[in-house]
């Protein structure tokens, strides 16, 4: 099969990609030169990375830095701002430790991205380091035409010619200020959406036109690419793989590959899952047996919590968070927390931690082979922050075999008398009566009666390679709706205003009374109507190509909105990931939501009698007014007093 690239089939085709791309420089440039510099997510230490490659001709090492870049740089953020409101200044004249400029480093990340951005730098070395960010920021441009151009490129692969998707689409990505605010930013994500967006255009065109040596090619070097740009692309590994089975089974054949997919699904479920871990109670260990453990002669019910302790491993634990809205009720109050504790040997272990991300309140113990209550009074900061309950009876690995068991946990409010035991007048060890008086439990499953499942230990190690944070984690935290739904609350919410626009360290909001609403009120719009596209032409929609853009979207996305769970287990703070971990599948996000649009816009036209080009004048009005809106934000935010 000849190669060539199939965009260029009119005249009048390549007048409008030309239109778009020309679209795109000038908003490109616009954002560049409007965010004052180094006002973009980690641009310090994305550009440190980018410098270092130019002016010492080698990829450098975790820790290596110069102190006379980042001094030039931290006065460069002084002079533009950077630190107003943040209550502290770099120290310029730091000898002994390297100058401020960022609370992170990049020089783990893989390096394509920064080798592509040091180029100009290579040229600019003599020049003020504010050219110089101008510079790389520019090298970012570049890439943000591309992904234009493969949004561009992967629609011609499966819409006849002049269907509107083929100009809707990368016209979304010209005109989206969110990311194009991102686009022309110095930063890796730029580098892994522009690669991944070529990849996809590779994929397509091998599920579409069947296998060839140069589509396979292209495939696989843009799969190459994306290693070394970000570990957030490398959902194009599994990608490939089944590309090149629908590249290879075509036609009738193609039952087969649906019929591998289910079984390899339901085998990885059996394989990487397994039942009986206590529920609610997060676990943070490798034992490779269930949290939970019938016990006949349990102090409260038929279980309890079990941890294994091993040589040379991490000492085990397992936590429980309470609710935000109950968390915020308990600040600055008193609280007791306990439980019955023994082991299959006599040693010292940790009472129940009582943790407020101000301070860590427990008690070592000694605990025999029989049942013991343990309790502890303490409390509450009153600027709290999220509470939990951890059960790790060790601070360091212990060098002989035991286990430990946890049964008839209990935190209430007040100071308990430590001579009484609590009694439970319920299963599940919700209620009691302490000291004469009821309470109720603020834990849940205290009694580890409820079984949830765990992901096994050689899936979690595993995991982590593919998946932001331990897989364990994030199932727990699915699973766990009163305690961690709030993080996918704040995250959605921040997925979609960032998506849209919301600029910065994504700390400069749209200007206007609650404008995320109306845009929250156009995603739904958008994917109700892909909804009823897609059913409407279910029997003749190219599902090859459906299920590669699935797979992008949910490789991508997935990924973007699991990115903090793990820190739900840091003290002070929790991570809420932004738009920019899922732009590398803005192509088949930018489908989705066009599709849903051209849908309405249809519909609605029939109803109403509109002609199409007064439909298509509303989305390009939309669109305007809300980049209109979007630089006004920015200067408002970045340019007045």
């Amino acid at each position: 099969m000849r190669f060539s690239i199939p965009i260029f089939r009119s005249k009048r085709e390549t007048r409008v990609l030309g239109v778009i791309l020309l679209l795109g420089l000038v908003h490109g440039l616009v954002y560049i030169f409007s965010v004052p510099l180094w006002q973009h997510y980690d641009e310090p230490a994305h550009f440190e990375y980018a410098w270092l490659i130019a002016n010492r001709g080698s990829l450098p090492e975790l820790g290596d830095y110069d102190q006379g870049m980042r001094r030039e740089v931290a006065v460069s953020m002084l002079k533009h701002g950077f630190f107003e409101g943040l209550g502290f200044q770099p120290n310029l004249d730091s000898q002994d430790e390297p100058i401020w400029i960022s609370p992170w480093t990049k020089l783990d990340d893989p390096p394509l991205y920064y080798l592509l951005s040091s180029v100009p730098l290579r040229l600019l070395r003599s020049c003020n380091i504010d050219l110089q960010l101008y510079a790389a920021r520019l090298v970012s441009l570049f890439l943000y035409l591309i992904s234009i151009l493969a949004a561009w490129g992967v629609m011609t692969e499966f819409t006849p010619e002049s269907h509107s998707l083929r100009w809707m689409v990368p016209a979304t990505l010209v005109l989206l200020p969110g990311f194009t605010d991102l686009m022309t930013a110095l930063n890796s994500d730029v580098g892994a959406t522009a690669v991944f967006s070529v990849f996809l255009w590779g994929v397509v065109r091998l599920v579409r036109r069947g296998f060839s040596g140069p589509n396979f090619l292209w495939a696989v070097g843009a799969a190459v690419l994306c290693i070394l740009t970000k570990g957030t692309v490398l959902v194009a590994l599994p990608l490939l793989i089944l590309s090149l089975l629908l590249a290879v089974l075509r036609g009738g054949r193609r039952r087969l590959v649906w019929g591998l997919l289910l079984a390899g699904f339901l085998a990885g479920l059996v394989a990487v899952f397994s039942w009986g871990d206590a529920a609610l109670w997060y676990r943070r260990v490798d034992q490779g047996t269930p949290t939970r453990s019938t016990i006949s002669d349990a102090p409260h019910g038929e279980h309890a919590i079990k941890l294994e302790i091993q040589p040379n491993i991490p000492p085990p634990a397992v936590f429980q968070l309470l609710p935000w809205r109950q968390m915020l009720s308990l600040r600055g109050k008193a609280l007791t927390v306990g439980a019955w504790i023994w082991a299959t040997r006599p040693m010292k272990v940790l009472t129940p931690i009582l943790n407020d991300e101000r301070r860590s309140s427990y008690e070592l113990v000694e605990v025999g082979t029989a049942p013991t209550f343990f309790s502890l009074s303490v409390i509450l900061a009153e600027d709290a922050g999220r509470v939990r309950v951890e059960l790790a009876p060790f601070t360091n690995p212990e060098e002989t075999p035991a286990t430990v068991f946890y049964d008839g946990l209990v935190l209430v409010e007040g100071t308990q008398p430590t001579g009484e035991l609590p009694f439970f007048i319920d299963p599940q060890g919700g209620e009691g009566v302490w000291g004469g008086e009821p309470f109720n439990n603020l834990l849940r499953n205290a009694s580890a009666e409820r079984a949830w499942p765990w992901v096994r230990t050689w899936a979690n190690e595993m995991g982590t390679s593919f998946v932001p944070g331990k897989p364990s984690t994030v199932l727990a935290s699915l699973l766990d709706w009163p305690g961690a739904g709030w993080y996918y609350q704040a995250t959605g919410q921040n997925l979609l205003r960032t998506f849209w626009a919301k600029f910065g360290w994504g700390n400069v909001p749209l200007l206007g009374h609650k404008p995320y609403r109306s845009l929250a009120v156009v995603t739904l719009v958008g994917l109700v109507g892909a909804g009823l596209a897609l059913w409407r032409e279910r029997r003749v929609l190219p599902w090859g190509i459906v299920v590669v853009m699935a797979v992008a979207l949910l490789g991508t996305w997935g990924p973007a909105l699991i990115r903090g769970v793990e820190s739900l287990i840091w003290v002070n703070w929790t991570f809420i990931p932004g738009a920019r971990y899922g732009y590398p599948s803005i192509i088949p996000t930018a489908l989705v939501f066009n599709l849903g649009w051209l849908e309405v816009l249809k519909l609605a036209g029939r109803r109403l009698g509109v002609p199409a080009k007064a439909q298509f004048v509303v989305y390009f009005v939309a669109f305007f007014a809300l980049d209109a809106i979007a630089l006004l934000s920015l200067f408002r935010f970045f340019h007045t007093e």
